[in-house]
């Protein structure tokens, strides 16, 4: 919701609003509590679901 509320603020100027949602990897920073693993997690670098907001 942030990102859309920014986007909004930010719609009269040339600044574009991205929001990235990598999955979920499981590792000791979220006490392994992510849905995939490392491995399979860097198999999705870089083809995350990327939204761009006008």
């Amino acid at each position: 919701m942030y990102t859309i509320a920014l986007a909004f603020e930010l719609r009269e100027t040339n600044l574009k609003v991205n929001a990235v949602s990598p999955p979920s990897t499981a590792t000791d920073f979220n006490h392994h509590l992510g849905t995939s693993s490392v491995e399979v997690g860097a198999l999705f670098r870089g083809k995350s679901n990327w939204v761009l907001y006008p």
